[in-house]
Formats: C-alpha cells, structure tokens, sequence
C-alpha cells in the first residue's frame, strides 16, 4: 500500500515537472531567447509565403540557409547572428507581399508597391522636420565606423542633415554636391562639389574621382536624378560598397521605370526600412526612401 502511494506521488510529480517544461517550450518568451527556435519559427512562415513573380521583376530570392548549430554554439554574439538571420527571413516574407501593381497614378501606386521589409535596432532622423530630413539605420553604430563617409547629393542651401551627422560622428568625411555655385552658407566641415549627377557623373565615377571604396550614407535629394544615379551601370560594381541610401523619389507616370529602380536596389541586396510620403513637395506623389545592405546590417550587430 505504501509503495502504491509512493509510486503514485512520485508519477504525478514527473507529470507537473513535464507540463510546466512543455508550457515553458512553447512560450514566445522562451522562443524570443533561443536562436534556434527564433530561426525555425521564422522558417516555418516562409515556407508559406514565396516571392511573387514578374515578368518584369525577376526578384531575387535571399540564401535561406541557415547555420543553426554555429548559431546554438555561439553566446550572446550567436543571439544576435540568428535574430538579424531571422530579419533577413522576414525580409523575404515581407518581399512575397509585393503586389507589382502598375498604376500611372503616383499615389495609388505608392499604396500598392515597395513597403518597408526591414527593421533596424534603432532609428534616428537627420536634419530637419519635414522636408529635408531622412531616417537612418542604427545611426549609433555605422555612423561611428572608422572611415565613415557621408554623400549628400541635392542640398538647395539646406545643410541640415549635414549638421545633424556632423552632431552624431564629428569624425565622419561628408561630401556635398549640388548645381548651385557655393554660398557663405556652406559649414566649414564639409566639402562642397558644385555639379549634377547625370550620364558623366554617376555615385561610380564620383566615388572614384574621391578615392572612395566604400560610402556610410548616401542621401539623394536631387529631383529627378535618382533613377539615373540608382541605375545598375550607375551603382558601385560591389554593392554592399554602399551600406545605406536615402532618397527622395518622384513619380513620373511611368511604373516599369520606377519598379525597375527598386528592383536594381533590391537585386544588389537591399531591404527598405523606411518610407515617408512628401504631402508638401509633389501633392503627394514624391515619397523618401531609405534603404540598407543586408550584409552590411549583418556586420553591424
């Protein structure tokens, strides 16, 4: 009798031992501190989803494999490599929702197309409120790389976003470029380029003519001229040369042009993080852009 009630006990104890571990299992809490179960969740909604296909837009698929038992060996450092792998998945996913409309209407078209894939740490805006300013990616860490480089290409006297990077990483080399002739207005603390981007000067051949291998930030406010400036003979032949973007885009009516600028910054490995609409500048139909490499976010955490 008194080995059945043993018995008996010690069963029911293994029981509540068993279901407080299942519950623990399954808990968004434990799968939020575990890199594996982060990975295979993330995988599991994938596997769902797949990136639409064009004729137009021959998107390009992000490598899915995943080291897992790398990332379970791994510390603190193997966390964070399997929650920016699980960014990276959900970029994908988030990329299988692309509609590819091709409205000639500029704000049924910003409705339907191009929506942020991506989520940085942090996000700070530079430069003023409103028109002027950009969003940036984990501003903490890239902008106090060593070697950090800003392009500001279209400024029309506002220097803002230049003061505010300056304020942020005072060690930064930021170079700005517009059409107008220099003013006493210019800060001290930049290098002022007077000129337009266009056929003979592309971010390839300015980069060149600087010295420069690989550039922190562009930000590209220069009407009109991203869609020469982002083409694919225009961009660095290494893209993760250039680790963020940030541009102002104006929709012309034409949707395959504007599709297929995205679709040149999404094949060189790009995810947007950012999108704004310009409710002041175009009656609503200019929107600002800002985009990162994933390989470079990678680097970053």
């Amino acid at each position: 009798m008194r080995l059945d009630f043993f018995s008996s006990v010690v069963l029911n104890g293994l029981l509540i031992i068993f279901s407080i571990t299942l519950l623990v299992y399954q808990s968004p809490l434990f799968r939020r501190s575990n890199p594996v179960a982060v990975i295979e969740e993330y995988k599991s909604v994938i596997d769902s989803t797949r990136i639409i296909s064009h004729p137009t837009i021959n998107m390009q698929t992000l490598d899915e494999s995943v080291d897992i038992s790398a990332a379970t060996s791994l510390s603190a450092v193997g966390l964070t490599l399997a929650q920016v792998q699980a960014k990276r998945l959900y970029h994908e996913k988030q990329m299988g929702r692309q509609v590819v409309s091709f409205d000639t209407s500029g704000t049924e078209y910003w409705q339907k197309n191009w929506e942020p894939s991506y989520t940085c740490t942090t996000l700070e805006r530079l430069g003023r409120s409103g028109d002027g300013g950009k969003w940036v990616c984990d501003p903490q860490h890239y902008l106090q790389l060593e070697d950090c480089v800003v392009y500001s290409i279209g400024s029309n006297g506002d220097f803002s976003f230049e003061e505010a990077v300056h304020a942020v990483a005072p060690a930064c080399e930021i170079h700005t470029m517009d059409p107008a002739p220099p003013s006493d207005a210019v800060p001290e603390f930049l290098t002022y380029h007077e000129g337009r981007f266009g056929e003979a000067l592309t971010l390839r051949t300015f980069m060149s003519q600087l010295g420069h291998t690989n550039v922190t930030l562009v930000k590209m406010d220069c009407e009109g001229c991203e869609f020469g400036a982002l083409s694919l003979s225009a961009m660095p032949s290494e893209g993760s040369a250039i680790q963020q973007i940030l541009f102002e885009i104006h929709f012309s009516g034409e949707p395959h042009k504007t599709h297929a600028l995205f679709q040149v910054l999404h094949s060189l490995g790009y995810a947007i993080f950012s999108k704004e609409a310009n409710l002041v500048g175009c009656g609503g139909v200019c929107f600002e852009f800002s985009v990162v490499h994933l390989d470079q976010q990678l680097d970053a955490l």
